[in-house]
């Protein structure tokens, strides 16, 4: 806000902006006292505060950074550590030039996707983000979020590549489907409730062009999805709205012609972003026409929300979020449709089995009590991400 002007743009109308992990943090803004005022809009892509969450216990941060600076010689005994003496080891980090900053968290974070992770309990965020939310404790505004349709597939392909690999071919049984989303689940810490596999596996609704090893990568693809993406964006946009703020919801649902993930995959994680950010127009060489026509058109919704408010554009309608119909937009090339309740099932589903809040009164006085311990309102849903890959390795070795 303080030096926006130097780029030519509005202090009034600063727009955060984030995706996946991004997204969680821009998210974190909205609640934090210490961002009141210096932003006035958000947008999320896939990720929220009701995603697996990134937010780590006040022990374990401790316990995270002191490995991490002993990794710098800035924490070489108990007797000079984090908790005793945080003074002299942020200082002694502080001595350190960038480089071997970051090259120490390169070998520290090897086989993590996230290293390290923000608490609740301190100046930034005082309360558990849950009871924050919803208490209505949030900035007040307007909130652009979405996801992709293929949201849980890159991590079936990083996780899992001997059974995914990017160009597949391969069978895949249900018994290594069940398998790895258990592993997957459990890596994450989330429960795994008993009816999940009848629930994707056994769903009545397929798509006829399917095949049985396309329909159970597709359902595993769902699942992972669906829990850690898509139904944590589409609870905060309801949470949100309840609040009287203004929601518009996404579902980026286009392939790339020339895409370098398999078609297995398709739509994954952050694969929007090359569209968001004009690639198909400034590389035109490798996308369609229609492609670099539609990346315009999304960058058109993005700046017309980070002015107004409102991503609506002379080509494209975009209707507001409501919180009994829940309206979105499907982003493909020539094809913004509008439709209803994504999901509305599968998501249905999820909140019955994470029991995402509303809170009770027990549960609002549990989440006050311990901002430091309580890191999602179920036990188990989510421990730390952090040892995600080293779960998935360990239990992949056991199990496959």
């Amino acid at each position: 806000r303080d030096n926006i002007r130097n780029f030519g743009g509005d202090p009034d109308q600063v727009t955060l902006f984030g995706v996946s992990a991004g997204a969680i943090s821009a998210n974190m803004h909205l609640l934090s006292p210490l961002s009141r005022g210096l932003f006035k809009r958000a947008i999320l892509q896939s990720g929220s505060l009701y995603s697996a969450t990134f937010m780590s216990s006040t022990e374990e941060a401790i316990r995270v950074s002191n490995d991490f600076a002993s990794t710098l010689g800035c924490a070489s005994s108990i007797d000079e550590d984090m908790l005793s003496h945080p003074a002299l080891v942020v200082n002694c980090l502080r001595s350190k030039s960038a480089d071997a900053i970051l090259r120490a968290h390169i070998a520290f974070s090897r086989g993590k996707i996230i290293s390290m992770m923000p608490v609740h309990g301190d100046e930034f965020m005082p309360k558990s983000h849950l009871l924050q939310i919803e208490r209505g404790q949030i900035q007040e505004g307007e909130v652009l979020i979405g996801t992709n349709a293929d949201e849980g597939s890159l991590f079936l392909f990083l996780g899992f590549p001997h059974l995914y690999p990017l160009k597949t071919t391969q069978s895949v049984s249900r018994e290594d489907t069940e398998k790895v989303a258990r592993i997957l689940l459990h890596a994450l810490h989330s429960p795994v409730p008993y009816d999940v596999f009848d629930v994707y596996l056994d769903a009545e609704e397929r798509a006829p062009a399917l095949s049985e090893d396309d329909l159970l990568r597709k359902r595993l693809i769902d699942i992972v999805g669906d829990l850690f993406f898509v139904c944590p964006s589409v609870h905060f946009a309801h949470t949100y709205t309840r609040h009287g703020n203004r929601v518009f919801y996404y579902s980026f649902e286009h392939r790339t012609e020339s895409s370098i993930w398999g078609h297995w995959m398709g739509v994954p994680h952050s694969d929007e972003v090359q569209y968001v950010f004009g690639m198909p127009v400034r590389l035109p060489q490798h996308y369609t026409d229609e492609e670099a026509r539609f990346s315009e058109r999304i960058m058109d919704m993005w700046v017309s929300f980070a002015k107004t408010g409102n991503p609506s554009t002379e080509d494209v309608h975009w209707d507001e979020f409501e919180k009994n119909n829940g309206t979105y937009l499907s982003l493909r090339p020539r094809r913004y449709t509008t439709g209803s309740q994504l999901r509305r099932d599968r998501c249905q589903y999820w909140k019955r089995h994470l029991k995402y809040p509303p809170l009770d009164s027990a549960g609002a006085r549990a989440l006050e009590n311990y901002p430091g311990k309580v890191m999602w309102l179920v036990d188990n849903v989510v421990s730390t991400i952090s040892k995600f890959w080293t779960r998935v390795k360990s239990y992949s070795k056991k199990f496959l």
